[in-house]
């Protein structure tokens, strides 16, 4: 099996390191991500994501290590940049934008258009099955010609 690992910042982790914050602006610090990687190397893992780790701390650790590195907000220290589709699109919302994060759309925006839309659909919907004009004739289908006559006498024949 193909595994990948995770080191830095874990954010399931991050009570650890006193909560989210980039990991590795300190030699000790990166000397423990290192070991992390060791013993994912040991492990049989193929790569790791490195997640907020100082960018010149990961540049000189990927030298001591055979993984893949696959960087978020970690910097171009990684042999793959990695962020995540909602930030690259723009569709991050409700929370603060990580630093390391960049945005080249407004998917937000769509996002609340689409959701408005969705929301006047549903009532329309809502609206008219309440009120029965849905579904009317040119939504349903009706039994052939005679044929609901034999069917309710074969009913009535139980």
């Amino acid at each position: 099996f193909a595994v990948q690992g995770h080191v830095g910042m874990v954010p399931s982790l991050s009570t650890q390191y006193g909560g989210i914050r980039t990991l590795g602006k300190t030699a000790e610090e990166a000397m423990k991500i290192l070991k992390d990687m060791k013993r994912l190397e040991d492990a049989g893992a193929f790569g790791a994501e490195v997640e907020c780790v100082a960018e010149d701390a990961l540049i000189e650790i990927k030298k001591h290590t055979s993984l893949v590195i696959n960087s978020l907000g970690a910097g171009s220290g990684g042999d793959v940049i990695f962020l995540f589709f909602e930030d690259i699109c723009g569709e991050t919302s409700g929370m603060k934008t990580p630093r390391h994060a960049k945005s080249w759309g407004n998917g937000k925006a769509i996002k609340e258009e689409l959701n408005a839309e969705r929301s006047r659909a549903i009532k329309g919907f809502k609206d008219e099955v309440d009120n029965s004009t849905y579904p009317d004739s040119d939504h349903v289908v009706q039994m052939l010609p005679g044929e609901k006559d034999q069917l309710l006498e074969k009913l009535d024949s139980l």
